[in-house]
């Protein structure tokens, strides 16, 4: 991907997550940040892109270009001792079930994994102007 490519995908990335949040009017996502990442998966048989929140447990999964199940994300949200799945978007159900599957079959040491593989992606500075 150019680099051209992944600033806009960064940027769609961040419009998306504002836009998919603002959906939520639930305390729990005060302050919530998603933009630690983003490392690439293979689900399903197609690319996703993970970024890891703020309160060091939720996941977001954005469906990367080229991915038919665009526009479309999963995110592994903290719900008790565990995870649960929850998913939104417009994009092939066909290609995010058997994403939606992988998913749910994550145990909560993978999910840290996860986690810990975005941490260590480093900020991507903007150009310079």
């Amino acid at each position: 991907m150019s680099r051209y490519s992944e600033l806009l995908f960064a940027i769609a990335a961040s419009v998306f997550t504002t836009v998919a949040f603002a959906q939520y009017q639930h305390r729990a996502f005060e302050g919530m940040d998603c933009t630690s990442g983003p490392v690439s998966k293979m689900l399903g048989g197609n690319e996703w892109q993970a970024y890891s929140c703020n309160d060091a447990k939720s996941v977001v999964l954005f469906a990367a270009p080229g991915n038919p199940a665009m526009p479309f994300y999963f995110m592994f949200l903290a719900d008790g001792p565990g995870h649960r799945v929850v998913g939104e978007g417009t994009g092939s159900r066909a290609a995010t079930a058997p994403a939606y599957k992988e998913l749910q079959e994550y145990s909560e040491s993978q999910i840290q994994e996860l986690i810990e593989q975005t941490k260590a992606i480093k900020p991507q500075r903007e150009p310079s102007r």
